[in-house]
């Protein structure tokens, strides 16, 4: 869903330019009248674990039960005090009255067919149940899988062949309170419909509560290479995974196109878990739109940090998302700690979110209410080789960075045209050697020559951050100094960085005055046990502590409370509460304890 605005004083973009004002001056409150918490997600602040509410100008919600539904947003412009409310009413069908009789396709490989709805087809195999309908591409039809057992699975490529196109598709566990259906993946699902009888651009490919087991074992990195997912060429319009997991997969989803002429293809995940991966945990390319919503993309807790790209070893991080049209990440968790190129004697992580744009029209990426650990650079927006760099639109808001031991930049861009507010940065007390970089600034905007003038004229705003370091000087190779609030490139004329709480109170010249901060109750454990690889066992110095997050939220004394007194000042907080009269800096407005 997408709102428009008009009214207020706040424009869209001016001819020929790229950056949107009110993409990043709007703010924007979703209520879908459903709610359930998410469960793939580990670790989310509370708050941030319902489906109920959403951020930002573009959302999207899975609705999981029938029925009818108003779904409301308000539109606030903090600068004038205009505000408006948008409805839209909503009606979900029931999925058995929508897939009737010989419409659903009921698999057992034991052939236990007790839960078959009345008049479905019975099948024992995944491909006897897709061969039962492949090449009738104008009837939906539903496959069910029973729930409590696995399916193997040695690949199949839809619509390359005359016969073999599928229509729009859903494929769910069977009803029953057992396990999860678990498909045992040894080939991978293409789609690629050439077939002249429907392009696959007007279908949608729905999978439910379904775990998708691969080969690959990222602690011994043992095991063969296979992907999940291939989105070529016409793959469906919208492709929707709710509920399922991805485990042991070289990449669980890949998208790419090189079809100018197929665009507004959209992949989503709800509620959904991807670990253990061997080359990427999610791989996006062009012309493919994203949305990942309570969805965890997180490595092996134990994995090894990985090696050369020989096919062999761990490479690359959760997310790498290159020129698509949107990307849209709310209520999510990521963590990363594999990589494939070196830092001295260390492999360098990778970051946990990765995109690589270059200032396409139409494209916009927001990330909410999402926690992301660790990486050299948590998140970064860079530019893909061999294009030239323009700005983009971005947003990263209410979210939890968490670094590790060879994070240098919480975020990192080469590009104008990026909003941080909300979020708490944090780098951990964890030791750095001589091969390992020390961490230079919270933010990092990078200049890259040769990009078109807006590239470096697009507004940059960072503000209404906490942000928190942790390391001693015992823990830096050498040098030990405080971070740097933002390291600006000169090339960037537009930039606001200012209402953020600093915070350095463990160096022999601490940075302190904005105390005192909330350092507990921990809200969750961070995962990076230390560094580890095949060869080398796990550094337990390089390990970030286990207590390191925590809300850092001002409390009563802060110098931060009431203090944004100048500049921009966020409406809301990192939990979506309206900020008072005389609002406070950092992401937190005062401790909820």
């Amino acid at each position: 869903m997408e709102v428009e605005v008009a009214g207020f004083d706040t424009f869209g973009p001016a001819s020929g330019t790229v950056y949107n004002p009110q993409l990043h001056e709007l703010y924007y409150f979703w209520d879908f009248d459903e709610e359930y918490t998410f469960t793939a997600p580990d670790n989310l602040a509370d708050g941030h674990t319902s489906s109920g509410v959403g951020y930002g100008p573009v959302v999207t919600h899975t609705y999981r039960t029938s029925g009818t539904y108003n779904v409301s947003c308000l539109v606030v412009e903090p600068a004038s005090g205009k505000s408006t409310t948008a409805n839209l009413q909503i009606t979900i069908g029931n999925s058995d009255t929508a897939f009737p009789g010989i419409r659903t396709v009921f698999v057992s490989p034991s052939s236990n067919f007790a839960d078959a709805p009345a008049g479905a087809r019975l099948a024992v195999d995944i491909n006897q149940a897709f061969d039962m309908f492949a090449g009738n591409d104008r009837i939906p039809t539903r496959v069910m899988l029973n729930r409590g057992e696995t399916y193997p699975f040695g690949g199949r490529n839809f619509g390359m062949n005359d016969g073999t196109s599928l229509p729009s598709t859903h494929v769910v566990a069977g009803s029953g309170s057992a396990m999860n259906p678990i498909i045992d993946m040894a080939g991978s699902f293409d789609w690629n419909d050439k077939s002249t009888s429907g392009s696959g651009t007007d279908k949608d490919f729905v999978w439910q509560n379904i775990d998708f087991k691969g080969p690959w074992d990222s602690v011994t990195e043992t095991g063969s290479n296979v992907t999940g997912f291939n989105h070529f060429d016409r793959s469906p319009r919208v492709h929707l995974f709710d509920g399922c997991s991805f485990d042991g997969l070289d990449i669980a989803i890949y998208a790419a196109s090189n079809d100018p002429n197929i665009a507004h293809r959209f992949i989503a995940l709800n509620d959904c878990s991807v670990t253990n991966w061997r080359s990427y945990g999610l791989l996006y390319a062009v012309g493919v739109g994203l949305s990942l919503v309570g969805t965890k993309v997180a490595c092996h807790p134990q994995a090894s940090a990985g090696g050369p790209q020989d096919g062999k070893h761990n490479n690359q991080g959760p997310l790498r998302f290159h020129r698509g049209e949107r990307l849209i990440i709310s209520n999510c968790d990521f963590f990363n700690r594999i990589g494939w190129s070196h830092v001295g004697s260390y492999q360098s992580i990778q970051p946990c979110l990765r995109q690589n744009v270059a200032g396409d029209p139409g494209f916009f990426s927001t990330i909410q209410a999402t926690s992301l650990e660790a990486g050299a650079g948590i998140l970064e927006y860079t530019v893909e080789d061999g294009l030239t760099s323009g700005p983009i639109n971005a947003l990263v808001e209410k979210c939890y960075l968490l670094g590790n031991h060879q994070t240098w930049a919480g975020v990192r861009s080469q590009m104008g045209g990026v909003t941080i507010r909300n979020n708490v940065i944090v780098f951990p007390g964890a030791a750095r050697d001589a091969t390992i970089l020390n961490p230079a600034g919270f933010i990092e905007m990078m200049y890259l020559a040769g990009g078109i003038p807006e590239t470096y004229s697009a507004p940059i705003k960072f503000y209404n951050n906490t942000l928190v370091n942790l390391m001693q000087d015992s823990d830096y190779f050498n040098y030990p100094s405080a971070l740097t609030e933002a390291i600006v490139a000169s090339q960037f004329s537009d930039v606001f960085v200012g209402n953020n709480v600093i915070h350095q109170p463990n160096l022999s010249v601490p940075v302190n005055s904005d105390g005192p901060l909330e350092a507990s109750p921990v809200l969750w454990e961070a995962r990076d046990l230390g560094y580890r690889t095949r060869s080398v066992k796990m550094i337990s110095a390089t390990a970030t502590p286990t207590n390191t997050v925590a809300s850092y939220a001002p409390l009563v004394g802060s110098r931060a409370l009431g203090g944004a007194v100048s500049g921009d000042v966020a409406h809301d907080d990192f939990y979506g509460n309206t900020r008072p009269p005389h609002p406070s800096r950092g992401a937190h407005e005062i401790s909820k304890s």
